[in-house]
């Protein structure tokens, strides 16, 4: 089992601490969870977010590929121009991690990998004011390419990840602090 913390920065003024942790089952196979609150630039609620993933390493000779499926909800109350309303935004997520881990001079590990993925996102609007109620829908399918190095010892390990800008999302710089438990 594997448990980490991070900090992330986005350029549309977001800044997101989350928690996650990983399980391995049987042989490559894990499953992991994450929490996220997210601070938005001009409102003044936290966005908080749940996600799961379910993924499997499986070593390609120097290069490993790990398929990932996963999913997510976040939720957000708002008020504008005095309408309350709840924000909720659900996602599927599929895509592959491809790394490499190069040899070091000590026992430490640098991996760099890549990891394209496709966002399934679906936001939905409600007011929850009783006098005006509203609802919207919008769905997009958001390509992502996240860029990452990790430096590993045997329990500890630094994740750097990067998502450059996209037509669906800004650009994210993210580092998180992992740490083992249990039988190795």
């Amino acid at each position: 089992m594997a448990a980490g913390v991070g900090l992330a920065r986005a350029t549309d003024d977001v800044s997101v601490a989350s928690a996650s942790a990983a399980v391995g089952l049987v042989h490559d196979l894990r499953v992991g969870g994450a929490y996220r609150a997210a601070r938005l630039g001009d409102v003044d609620e936290l966005q908080h977010e749940g996600r799961a993933e379910l993924s499997m390493l499986h070593s390609l000779g120097a290069l490993d590929a790990c398929p990932i499926v996963g999913g997510g909800y976040a939720r957000l109350s708002t008020d504008r121009a005095g309408i309350q309303g709840d924000v909720t935004t659900r996602e599927l997520r599929m895509g592959v991690e491809l790394a490499r881990t190069l040899p070091t001079h000590r026992s430490a590990r640098l991996t760099p990998f890549v990891q394209p993925m496709l966002v399934r996102r679906t936001v939905s609007w409600r007011s929850t004011s009783g006098a005006w109620v509203v609802s919207d829908d919008v769905r997009a399918n958001d390509p992502q390419l996240w860029l990452g190095l990790t430096l590993a010892s045997t329990r500890n390990a630094v994740v750097a990840r990067f998502l450059p800008s996209g037509a669906q999302h800004a650009s994210e710089l993210g580092v998180s602090f992992v740490r083992a438990f249990g039988a190795r």
